[in-house]
C-alpha cells in the first residue's frame, strides 16, 4: 500500500510528464487515504479543469474550501474556473474573497517581517510582491466583470 506523501509527489511526477488519466488515479487514492487533506481535491480539481471538466473541477475545489475556507489559492481557482465559464457572479464571489485573504495575509506577514531572520526577509517580501500581483490580477478581472455588466445593461437600455 503507497503512502499518502508518495502519492501526492506521483501526481505531480505524472501531471509533469503530461499523464493524466494515471495522475487523477494517484490523487483520488490520496484523497481516500486522507480525506481531510485539501491538497489531493485542489490537484484533483486542477486536472478536471485540464480535462474540459469545470463542473467536476468547482465540486472539488468546493470540497476543498470545506477544509479550508481562508485558502486564498482555492478561492482565486473557483474564481478563475468561474471567471472561464463565464459565471460572471460566482466569478466576482471567489475572486472578492481571494482578494481578501491575500490583501489580510500579506499585510500581517508584513508587520511580522521585522521578528524573521534578516536572511529571510527577502524571500518572505518576494512572497507577498507575488501574491500582491495575483490579487492585483484579480482586481482586474472583477474590474473587467464589472465593465462588462455596465455596457450589457447600456445595450439593454438601448434597446428598450
Amino acid at each position: 500500500m503507497q503512502n499518502y506523501q508518495n502519492l501526492l509527489e506521483t501526481g505531480y511526477r505524472l501531471v509533469q510528464l503530461e499523464q493524466h488519466g494515471e495522475a487523477l488515479q494517484a490523487f483520488r487514492k490520496a484523497a481516500e487515504l486522507r480525506p481531510e487533506e485539501k491538497e489531493p481535491l485542489v490537484q484533483l480539481a486542477l486536472l478536471f479543469q485540464l480535462l474540459g471538466d469545470p463542473e467536476g473541477a468547482i465540486g472539488l475545489l468546493l470540497k476543498a474550501s470545506d477544509l479550508d475556507p481562508q485558502n486564498a489559492y482555492i478561492l482565486l481557482n473557483l474564481g478563475l474556473i468561474h471567471y472561464d465559464e463565464q459565471s460572471w457572479d460566482e466569478a466576482v464571489r471567489y475572486l472578492e474573497a481571494a482578494v481578501l485573504v491575500i490583501d489580510r495575509g500579506t499585510a500581517e506577514t508584513r508587520r511580522q517581517l521585522a521578528e524573521e531572520p534578516h536572511e529571510k526577509r527577502a524571500a518572505i517580501l518576494f512572497q507577498c510582491d507575488e501574491l500582491d500581483q495575483t490579487a492585483a490580477e484579480a482586481r482586474e478581472m472583477i474590474a473587467e466583470i464589472a465593465r462588462q455588466d455596465a455596457a450589457s445593461h447600456r445595450e439593454l437600455d438601448a434597446l428598450g
